[in-house]
């Protein structure tokens, strides 16, 4: 169930039956391959039954809703899998991470970073009260920090990276408060925290830039922590010097340096308050 006018431009994959309820502004527009949906007034509602779905379907204001069929507006959601496939339990990311690469999972959790400040415009990370992971997105419009969102799909782990990919469901609900961090050790940065917010204190050892992207190595005499800042964030070698003591807060990554080893750990800033 989702308003139109956040569905628009948002493709169906062919075999995924819908119905237009509610007030009719829109026009769905089919092909062989699929529908796209064109919202041309706000708050126009779509809901996804078990119908056939024609070639093509012009709604007009007299079309009525079964009861059945009804939808509740909130929260807005993005269904792409099919009506036949197997159902997954809704599970903690916890154990979900748990679960072998390739497992299908269904999670729900609230956006920490959004997209294009993770290396990358298709990652954003989400956690829940028992940890976090990343998510890999083809059009991750819309998930803004303290969305919260439930994904069906599968698990994958690029250079030790726990994520999940191959999305089949994408459901947004409500936008809420700002999600909180943790306060670590940098010897605490690790697999138990990949995913997650973490607030860390250290001093700057090297400030370098690549392709605008800074790069900080911060210690504390015992551990060191590489952090980065993708250039959406603003921060540029200008804001921080080696030698400055600093409070820095981001979403753990990993970048493994080869296949199976636990290193690569590092920290990816959001904002320039993150620093």
């Amino acid at each position: 169930v989702a308003t139109a006018a956040a569905l628009e431009g948002i493709t169906l994959r062919k075999g995924l039956s819908f119905q237009v309820v509610g007030p009719l502004g829109q026009h769905i527009s089919g092909s062989s391959s699929s529908y796209r949906i064109e919202a041309t007034e706000q708050g126009s509602v779509l809901a996804l039954v078990d119908d056939t779905p024609s070639a093509s379907l012009s709604p007009t204001a007299s079309a009525q809703p079964s009861a059945k069929s009804a939808p509740t507006p909130s929260p807005t959601g993005t269904p792409t899998s099919s009506p036949t496939d197997p159902e997954v339990d809704l599970e903690s990311i916890a154990a979900a991470r748990q679960q072998a690469v390739g497992t299908r999972v269904n999670l729900a959790g609230v956006v920490t970073v959004g997209p294009g400040r993770l290396g990358t415009d298709e990652l954003v990370a989400i956690q829940d009260s028992s940890g976090g992971i990343f998510v890999r997105l083809t059009a991750p419009d819309g998930l803004e920090v303290g969305r919260s969102i439930e994904v069906v799909g599968i698990l994958a782990a690029p250079y030790g990276q726990l994520e999940v990919r191959q999305l089949q469901m994408l459901i947004l609900g409500p936008l809420g408060p700002q999600p909180s961090t943790t306060t670590v050790q940098l010897i605490e940065i690790g697999e138990d925290r990949e995913g997650t917010l973490a607030t860390v204190h250290g001093t700057v050892d090297s400030v370098q830039a690549d392709s605008g992207r800074l790069s900080l190595a911060i210690g504390d005499g015992q551990s060191v922590l590489r952090v980065f800042a993708d250039p959406r964030t603003g921060l540029t070698t200008s804001d921080v010097k080696r030698g400055s003591n600093v409070v820095v807060t981001g979403v753990v990554g990993q970048r493994a340096s080869a296949l199976g080893r636990q290193d690569g750990y590092r920290l990816w800033l959001r904002t320039r308050a993150d620093l």
